[in-house]
């Protein structure tokens, strides 16, 4: 998750920590706010991922707006994550889509893909197919 209202930091101690990364505490939030049983039984992980990023800064979601300073690159960030077990993550998933078709967070391309998939399982599994 991001946080679209942080300011912009330079690097830290850590400079490959993802400045506008939402903390772990916040994700959890967020799961349990959205419907999601499993955000209190959901493990803590931090993840290295390769995310675009311009004038040593991450870039922000499509979503969110904003496009590059200069050229972007792809740099090493490391960001919180939870991990939802399987049994929790189908309910997760039609609790966030339910939220943001109702105006709620922004979903990334990548979980409004999950979210599709899943209630195309649903729609299937209805169906008896």
């Amino acid at each position: 998750a991001e946080d679209s209202g942080a300011a912009a930091r330079g690097p830290g101690p850590d400079a490959s920590s993802h400045p506008f990364a939402a903390p772990g505490a916040a994700l959890r939030a967020a799961v349990a706010a959205a419907g999601g049983s499993g955000a209190g039984t959901a493990a803590e992980r931090t993840l290295r991922l390769r995310l675009p990023a311009s004038a040593g800064q991450p870039l922000p979601s499509p979503e969110l707006g904003g496009g590059p300073a200069g050229a972007v690159e792809l740099r090493e960030w490391y960001v919180p994550a939870l991990v939802v077990a399987a049994p929790e993550a189908a309910g997760l998933l039609a609790a966030l889509g339910a939220e943001a078709d109702a105006g709620g967070p922004v979903l990334g391309a990548g979980l409004r893909h999950l979210v599709a998939v899943r209630r195309f399982a649903g729609r299937l599994a209805s169906a008896g197919r």
